[in-house]
């Protein structure tokens, strides 16, 4: 009996034990298996959403698109903006009007400064042209007038697609997407938390830009306003009438104080920000034009003394500038930037048989107030007088008080300045 009872344990116990242990072994194998199949969907879901990201990318960054017209791709631009309650502001040209023709006034009728100014006055009542943009990546008034319906950085966002339709995605990562933020209003107290890199730092890396009316065609984009000169470059339309680029101008304005009212704010003696528009047109027909935007240079010291030797190498006239008792050096305003276009765009074919007019006006961003150029961009534009003497330079800004820096330079009489 004992040895029958010794035999069935000896037996049942490896079944019990393979049963027991094995159970949970399968059990285990089970476990992991399920666990498996988990990861994997979870990987896939991932892989889906990347894929849908990706897909939301392209499809904005497909500003340019040559099967859609210039239009649908700018209504396209902004259906991707998030929606606002702002109204859109007036852009008033009665103050420029009026100076244009004061400025007439005081010409002789029938001179090459009266006609000049009377070829900026129709400019400047002229409707805005009825065709549509030439290109889909070029900017229009609609797309800048839909910003004020959106976030108060909207136009931010509206440069960062430019920027990839362009190819300039690096540039717009590293100088415009640091400065979005987000809350619907600038107003907000602590918009952002005071990221001025973009905006101040010369530590951020630098990028080259192919511009063809640079003296050595390249440009280097070191800061937020660098960047957006450089995207400017490429979205400003040509071809069209004073009034339309005073328009654009206006806007872009307003949209950057709108956007950079959180640093512009919290630094004034640092980003004094102002905007430059430079316009040469053809006497014969004023749509035939060319136009540059550009800023001043604005940042911490290092930043601003090599932008500032940077223009000096683009444009040499500035070296023949004289600092006028002005505590800023010759490079640092906002035409030195635009002016650092004038001979390739008065070089072109527009300009190879006939005289032209350079129409140049710059604001504050942060009040869009224009007081004229200083006595040193006063200088600049004498310089560049000498030597394209074919070319009338005339500034748009209304004389206000005493500042006596207004320049209307002409090579008629002799090629001597006139300026109120």
């Amino acid at each position: 009996m004992a040895i029958g009872t010794v035999i069935a344990i000896a037996v049942l116990v490896p079944f019990l034990f393979y049963y027991l242990v094995g159970s949970e072994w399968e059990r285990e194998r089970d476990r992991q298996q399920q666990e498996e199949r988990r990861r994997r969907s979870d990987e896939l879901q991932r892989e889906t959403r990347r894929a849908q990201r990706r897909e939301s990318i392209e499809r904005s960054r497909a500003a340019v698109d040559t099967s859609r017209s210039p239009a649908t791709q700018n209504q396209h631009l902004r259906s991707l903006l998030p929606p606002s309650t702002n109204r859109i502001p007036r852009v008033e040209l009665g103050s420029y009007l009026q100076n244009a023709r004061e400025q007439q006034s005081q010409r002789r009728v029938g001179s090459r400064l009266w006609r000049d100014w009377q070829i900026l006055i129709d400019g400047l009542k002229s409707p805005r042209n009825p065709a549509t943009a030439v290109h889909a990546i070029h900017l229009d008034i609609p797309t800048l007038e839909s910003c004020y319906n959106f976030y108060d950085n909207s136009v931010i966002r509206l440069l960062i697609s430019k920027a990839n339709s362009l190819g300039l995605g690096e540039i717009a990562v590293v100088y415009l997407q640091p400065l979005m933020y987000p809350r619907m209003s600038a107003k907000d107290a602590n918009a952002r938390l005071g990221d001025y890199s973009p905006l101040a730092s010369e530590s951020l890396t630098h990028f080259y830009v192919k511009m063809e009316t640079l003296s050595d065609k390249i440009y280097k984009v070191r800061s937020f306003f660098g960047a957006v000169h450089a995207i400017l470059y490429y979205c400003l339309p040509p071809n069209r009438n004073l009034q339309e680029y005073i328009e654009i101008l206006t806007h872009l304005t307003n949209l950057l104080e709108r956007a950079l009212r959180p640093y512009l704010s919290e630094r004034t003696q640092l980003f004094r920000a102002k905007i430059s528009l430079l316009v040469i047109l053809s006497p014969i027909d004023s749509r035939d034009s060319r136009a540059i935007i550009g800023f001043n240079a604005v940042g911490d010291k290092e930043l601003k003394s090599i932008i500032i030797q940077e223009r000096l190498a683009h444009l040499s006239e500035l070296r023949d500038v004289q600092l006028s008792g002005l505590t800023w050096s010759a490079g640092n305003c906002a035409e030195d930037e635009t002016f650092s276009h004038f001979h390739k765009l008065c070089s072109s074919p527009m300009g190879q048989s006939r005289e032209l007019i350079a129409a140049s006006l710059t604001l504050n961003i942060l009040d869009g107030e224009s007081n004229g150029p200083c006595k040193q961009c006063v200088q600049l534009m004498k310089i560049l007088r000498d030597q394209l003497r074919t070319v009338t330079i005339l500034s748009l800004a209304p004389v206000r008080g005493n500042r006596v820096e207004q320049l209307m330079v002409t090579a008629e009489n002799g090629g001597q300045e006139m300026a109120n």
